[in-house]
């Protein structure tokens, strides 16, 4: 919060500078009453871009326990593009890769699921369910993809890295206000 505390400042300097010097002495004298208006559009938007960029960071913020784990699966679901785009498939490489997914994903998952159930989000049932089929989708794909590497196809590959991102960006995004809400109050609960 020390950082929001030397924005916030920032802003009054700012609208200090503004309307203490330059609409008065400078905008005023030169454009009237339409740089007047001029002058407090500006410093309307400046104020709401930077309170809410602050606002964002703070309901929307980065969880780095996490952030590694959805940057780890992709580089491997970029892998496994790869492996199933060369013009030799390596049977044994994509096998591979769909394990680590799978061993991967399972890690994520339990960390994310250990993380809202200690907060006691509210929506963790449906959250876990929709992780419990999206583990069976990589277990069954494994399962195939041994059996016959024809079973990989692009088309499966690029649907389970769009479930992926798609539930990071919907479901994901839900909680994590909710995370850094409960983590604010825990941090000033120990300050205190």
């Amino acid at each position: 919060m020390k950082r929001a505390g030397k924005r916030i400042i920032g802003i009054g300097i700012f609208h200090t500078f503004l309307y203490g010097y330059l609409v008065p002495f400078v905008i005023y004298p030169r454009f009237g009453d339409n740089g007047l208006t001029f002058a407090i559009i500006v410093a309307v938007i400046v104020s709401i871009a930077v309170l809410g960029k602050m606002l964002v960071k703070v309901l929307v913020g980065d969880i780095p326990e996490l952030d590694d784990y959805q940057k780890t699966l992709l580089e491997k679901f970029n892998a496994l593009i790869d492996i199933r785009a060369s013009k030799k498939v390596d049977a044994k490489a994509a096998v591979n890769m769909i394990s680590d997914i799978s061993q991967c994903i399972k890690m994520f998952f339990s960390s994310e699921e250990r993380l809202l159930k200690q907060k006691g989000y509210p929506d963790f049932e449906p959250h876990s369910k929709a992780h419990r089929q999206f583990i069976k989708s990589t277990i069954a794909l494994n399962r195939d993809v041994t059996a016959d590497i024809d079973n990989l196809t692009m088309d499966i590959i690029i649907e389970l890295r769009d479930w992926f991102l798609e539930h990071i960006e919907t479901n994901d995004s839900l909680y994590v206000p909710f995370v850094r809400i409960h983590q604010y109050i825990e941090d000033n609960k120990k300050k205190s």
